[in-house]
């Protein structure tokens, strides 16, 4: 790995994979860091693909001190565990294969020439999903964590581009989503022309 691909690789952990973060989720570090890196994976747009022997060293690295009561290799052996379980899940889920579909795709108009690679990213998948709604009216649930995991980013982080991509009319509201642990994520209605993703006109 170069010190290149290895400065980004520690750019993502630090700002997504802090063991502090779990504590949200209920789970434990080890898995947290895992999912943050299969989104981080999938969501890549340069065509790396991170070994996870090679993330778990530099994660351990960042955070071995707030890692308290853990050694290295059992540390290791549950992020390892947590990986394989997620990756497999991944690969079945709607979300994962409407995000492989639309890395295939060009952006809509409404957002190719803003520069923003994320926002393009996410837009393509809110295309994807809303290609998915059988009864043809592009409306789909997506909620800011699967926004901002979508492209290797955080719950935050998606709600500000889902709100950009509403301004720049790629996306309405159908539905407000609600908060809480039974809460439900926003229902959107994709704007664009659907056909624009085979060609990109």
């Amino acid at each position: 790995m170069s010190q290149g691909e290895q400065n980004k690789l520690r750019e993502r952990l630090l700002r997504n994979a802090s063991p502090s973060k779990a504590t949200n989720f209920k789970c434990s570090p080890e898995f947290y860091a895992a999912r943050v890196f299969v989104t981080s994976d999938r969501s890549s747009t340069d065509g790396q693909s991170w070994k996870p022997a090679v993330v778990f060293e530099l994660w351990w690295k960042l955070y071995e001190k707030e890692l308290t009561g853990k050694d290295r290799c059992t540390s290791q052996l549950e992020f390892l565990a947590a990986y394989g379980t997620i990756k497999r899940g991944f690969g079945e889920d709607p979300l994962s294969r409407a995000l492989a579909r639309a890395k295939q795709t060009t952006p809509p108009l409404e957002v190719r020439d803003l520069g923003d690679e994320r926002l393009s990213l996410l837009a393509r998948f809110c295309r994807a999903l809303a290609e998915e709604d059988k009864r043809s009216e592009r409306c789909f649930f997506l909620s800011c964590r699967d926004a901002g995991g979508a492209v290797g980013a955080d719950a935050m982080t998606g709600y500000r581009l889902l709100g950009a991509l509403c301004a720049v009319k790629v996306l309405e509201v159908a539905k407000p989503g609600t908060r809480g642990e039974h809460g439900k994520a926003t229902y959107y209605r994709y704007l664009p022309p659907l056909e624009e993703s085979a060609d990109g006109k």
